[in-house]
């Protein structure tokens, strides 16, 4: 067995990056491919939609 040790002694400092229009919505799917019959995936697509628009008003 091998084992690595990775120390890490500083980060660099984040910069703010732009976010990708994209909508992750779990109910958006390919053609042939179907939705499971979970719940939550229905409160999920709002919830999704919501954060959407607020990632896209902070442009």
């Amino acid at each position: 067995m091998s084992m690595v040790s990775v120390c890490v002694g500083a980060a660099p400092q984040s910069q703010p990056a732009a976010c990708e229009p994209i909508n992750d919505d779990p109910l958006l799917m390919t053609n042939g491919v179907l939705p499971s019959d979970d719940p939550i995936l229905r409160f999920r697509s709002p919830a999704c939609a919501a954060s959407f628009g607020q990632r896209q008003s902070e442009r």
